[in-house]
């Protein structure tokens, strides 16, 4: 049997090496991808966690943004004269759309007529079985305190904070009622007295309370002034 010579051993060690090499190449790159990964990894999370800790906040907090502005002084800043029959006028037709305004709470919502309370989904509901502001006696509009993502002015939601003296103001067929608020009160679901008529011609505005909840409800109270 013929024996391996010299060459035949060097020949194998040359193979050995430029293996061991192409092995040592594969596993750097190998390294490189997943040292790369990792950076890739570490840097989303590096972005990724802020922004959404920073969304989750904001989530957290949007639904009281009204009631912050509101603190801050950014809610109630429309000049009065925004709000006159004229100007509504210029904006639009208001004969054909009647509107309920408060200046205040940036209150600027259509008033809707309807038989069950699904009307609330549409605008502010006159309650059926009351006055409207061209017959005198008792006005009454309900609206929903949560509806639409604030901050939303075709919501009750900062109606707590009306105080007496201020101004409510309802167009309704193409004429301004004005009202200027002199009670503000909390009853419970059933007390339906407030739908009453009355001999004076006022306007009650209701809504859930507390936010958020269905439990008791807001009534606030406005004499008509003009």
């Amino acid at each position: 049997m013929d024996s391996a010579g010299p060459g035949w051993y060097g020949q194998n060690s040359v193979v050995k090496r430029k293996f061991k090499q192409s092995f040592d190449i594969f596993s750097w790159l190998k390294k490189k991808r997943k040292r790369a990964k990792t950076a890739r990894r570490f840097w989303l999370a590096f972005v990724a966690l802020p922004v959404l800790f920073i969304l989750a906040v904001f989530l957290l907090l949007y639904p009281f943004l009204p009631g912050i502005s509101f603190r801050l002084g950014l809610v109630g800043k429309s000049d009065d004269a925004a709000f006159t029959l004229e100007s509504l006028k210029r904006k639009k037709d208001i004969s054909q759309e009647n509107i309920l305004v408060i200046p205040k709470i940036d209150v600027n919502i259509k008033i809707v007529e309807g038989e069950t309370q699904e009307a609330l989904d549409q605008g502010a509901w006159r309650m059926p079985t009351t006055s409207t502001p061209d017959k005198g006696g008792n006005t009454v509009i309900s609206a929903h305190r949560f509806k639409y993502l604030p901050p939303n002015n075709a919501t009750f939601y900062l109606l707590d904070k009306l105080s007496r003296g201020d101004r409510l103001f309802v167009y309704w067929q193409g004429k301004e009622y004005e009202y200027v608020v002199v009670e503000s009160k909390v009853v419970e679901p059933t007390e339906i007295s407030i739908l009453d008529n009355t001999p004076d011609n006022r306007l009650t505005l209701f809504t859930c309370t507390p936010l958020f909840t269905t439990d008791k409800r807001l009534v606030v109270i406005g004499a008509l002034t003009k």
